[in-house]
């Protein structure tokens, strides 16, 4: 429960960046901004506009990811993962990758 607080505190604390300006954050970068954001989208309540912001945020940092070629790998649970490189390279037999390269 206190992550989850913190992860909020952090998103509504931060100022909102567009995809542009996260272009010129490396990827180690965008991979921590985007795990502060996910705990703030899918741990906030529904009609929390902190939930909203950090969804909203979350989907910009996505962008960056897969600008900087990254992939998005797994079966959107527990266990998916941002992976750099082509899909074929991380995806294991029955999971899904996107790549928007």
């Amino acid at each position: 429960m206190r992550v989850l607080i913190l992860a909020i505190t952090l998103v509504m604390a931060s100022p909102v960046y567009s995809a542009q300006s996260y272009m010129a954050w490396t990827g180690t970068e965008l991979l921590q901004r985007w795990m502060v954001l996910n705990e703030g989208c899918r741990g906030g309540a529904g009609d929390d506009p902190a939930t909203d912001r950090a969804c909203e945020e979350r989907n910009q940092v996505d962008a960056a990811l897969f600008a900087h070629g990254y992939c998005y790998v797994g079966n959107y649970g527990a266990t998916s993962r941002w992976e750099r490189g082509p899909a074929s390279r991380w995806a294991r037999r029955g999971e899904n990758a996107v790549c928007h390269n």
